[in-house]
């Protein structure tokens, strides 16, 4: 590590401790606000758990075995692997690979466990908040 950076690296450090006392508070919940106006609202800690399950996915190609989609490219492994990249972009839970049943037995037949059928619901709940109308954001009277 050069010396520049060292100093650069403690320079930032030192001005995040500084600056930690003084936070205005609520800047948290202003943040989660401005967030929701745009429609970026956060997962709830179930639907993070589904994520963090479905990292798990190898891609090996078991779950693409048991389905008969016509596309390989369009497989529960890829539909797995999208949604972790982004929930919101895709209409993940248009695409999921079939009803509960069929995304029941895609988790049994996984050797990591990925929780097809939560992560088919987080898509759905997502979804449902992307699409519900846009709130106002609030101004404080002065």
């Amino acid at each position: 590590m050069s010396p520049f950076a060292v100093v650069l690296l403690g320079w930032c450090g030192f001005k995040a401790l500084v600056k930690r006392p003084f936070k205005a508070p609520g800047a948290e919940r202003r943040t989660l606000r401005r967030s929701a106006a745009e429609r970026l609202v956060p997962l709830s800690e179930d639907d993070r758990e589904a994520v963090r399950a479905a990292g798990a996915c190898l891609a090996c190609g078991r779950c693409d075995e048991r389905t008969s989609s016509p596309a390989p490219a369009a497989g529960p492994s890829t539909w797995v692997l999208a949604g972790l990249r982004d929930l919101s972009d895709h209409d993940l839970a248009a695409e999921a690979p079939g009803p509960d049943e069929h995304l029941a037995q895609l988790e049994a037949a996984c050797p990591a466990g990925v929780p097809f059928r939560r992560l088919a619901a987080a898509a759905r709940t997502m979804r449902g908040r992307m699409q519900a109308p846009a709130q106002e954001p609030r101004r404080r009277a002065r």
